[in-house]
């Protein structure tokens, strides 16, 4: 199955000519004023132009030959075409495997590059800073993108990425500023940092074949990014790898995830809503530092949140801490002025830091704990600044309400109606049992338990008989 990154928006932009690192190979001979160099009984690669001008649309030839003796073009060597200004189309042999390192680099004038249907690696720098460049050899079955191999080439129209791709080096697509969706399917893809970041036209991403962990600034700058789904596998979250972005609606975060890195989400104004993990998920500093539009949090599943982690997030009024949240940092709710409402559901109070709600008014503020814990947040450390801490939190989180229950109970099971977004259950001693959305079905050992569905939460006693 191929992916296609399809292109609406062109932009041109010159780009950079003259040597950026990499010197052609010697060659072993001269054919039609390119140079080749043996890699095989009958093959070779062309290392470098040994005439003063190659023609604007320049067609390699597949076959070349040196005292009778014939020998297959099979890739490109490093350096072999780099800043040739001169070059606007280039047609290649079929049979091309490789393209080496800065081959085409500093092709300034370059727009399309036709054929090589074979190719299986673009090497370190191959297109870079081609920024005339609209489109790219088909590269089908291309397994192999090295590090910043089309970084910098603004016009660039599309990118192709088959089931077999490895990998994608750092960097490799940075400032392709045409590209409007990335599609990374392929499981066990390697995927190196910022391989995508600053690709401002970007609009959706699916990176469901992305396992462990998603690299550092992958997405960093993409001002345009409004979709985004997380494969299910992903552990972590790298520094900076969707900041400054316009991701839109209720972040769902992987029920896996145990870490996000600093900033990995800073700047992402238009988020309103986060769904977390599962539970032990540890909140990096600056996290989601200027996410002005989140009005509400709830934190279940948090372990921690770092320094910074929600500052500035100016359009928030209300913030749940979950069981199990320890410490959480100077300034991580630091600006949210608008903060009206703090529940928590630890008896025991988070450890917080004395900047913690910083410029949030403490006068104004309420904070909701459970009513046997009252008296442990007016005496601790930072929570007793608060004027109002009123007792009259549920374990749960939320108020117990005479609203329809969305969910239906036959002997131990507990089936959750379709309609509902998003679920959690409780027991009644604050422990996670399950979280997910309408459509589950879970089968519970006899005993009390607790359902939150949206704003609202219900008793639900499960006596069936049978014990899971």
């Amino acid at each position: 199955m191929k992916i296609r990154n399809l292109l609406k928006c062109l932009i041109f932009f010159s780009g950079a000519t003259g040597s950026l690192c990499c010197s052609a190979a010697e060659p072993d001979f001269v054919f039609e004023g390119i140079g080749y160099v043996i890699t095989g009984p009958d093959a070779v690669e062309a290392s470098g132009v040994e005439m003063p001008r190659l023609p604007p649309e320049y067609v390699m030839p597949g076959m070349v030959e040196r005292e009778g003796e014939h020998y297959q073009v099979i890739g490109i060597a490093d350096g072999a075409f780099e800043g040739r200004g001169e070059l606007v189309t280039v047609s290649l042999p079929n049979e091309i495997e490789r393209i080496g390192a800065f081959a085409f680099a500093g092709c300034g004038g370059l727009r399309t590059v036709t054929g090589a249907g074979l190719l299986r690696r673009f090497g370190e720098g191959a297109f870079q800073y081609c920024g005339s460049l609209e489109s790219m050899p088909a590269a089908s079955g291309a397994e192999e993108f090295g590090d910043r191999c089309f970084a910098g080439c603004v016009s660039l129209q599309g990118v192709e990425l088959s089931d077999g791709v490895r990998s994608i080096g750092e960097r490799a697509f940075a400032r392709t500023a045409a590209l409007e969706w990335v599609a990374i399917l392929s499981p066990d893809v390697a995927v190196g940092e910022g391989a995508f970041a600053g690709c401002r036209s970007i609009r959706k991403a699916d990176l469901g074949g992305i396992r462990g962990t998603v690299p550092s600034a992958l997405m960093s700058g993409c001002g345009s990014l409004e979709e985004l789904n997380l494969g299910s596998e992903i552990t972590l979250i790298g520094d900076d790898a969707f900041s400054d972005t316009s991701i839109r609606g209720t972040l769902c975060l992987p029920s896996g995830l145990v870490e996000l890195g600093s900033r990995c989400f800073s700047g992402c104004a238009a988020i309103d809503g986060i769904a977390f993990g599962d539970e032990g998920l540890v909140i990096g500093a600056s996290a989601f530092e200027g996410c002005t539009g989140l009005t509400s949090l709830d934190l279940a599943g948090v372990a921690g949140i770092g320094a910074r982690g929600f500052n500035g997030c100016g359009g928030l009024e209300s913030i749940t801490f979950d069981f199990g949240c320890g410490a959480v940092g100077g300034d991580a709710f630091g600006g949210c002025g608008a903060i009206r409402d703090i529940y928590c559901r630890p008896e025991v109070p988070p450890a917080i830091e004395v900047t913690t709600f910083e410029n949030v008014v403490e006068r104004e503020a309420w904070l909701h704990v459970r009513p046997e814990s009252r008296d442990a947040y007016a005496m601790a450390a930072y929570w007793s600044r608060f004027e109002h801490i009123e007792g009259d939190f549920y374990p749960l989180g939320v108020e117990e309400t005479e609203e329809e229950a969305e969910f239906s109970v036959e002997g131990n099971r507990l089936e959750i109606h379709p309609g509902v977004e998003q679920y959690r259950l409780w027991s009644t001693a604050g422990e996670s049992v399950g979280a997910g959305m309408g459509g589950d079905v879970i089968y519970l050992r006899n005993g009390l338990y607790l359902l939150q569905t949206g704003s609202s939460a219900r008793k639900i006693f499960i006596s069936g008989g049978s014990e899971y």
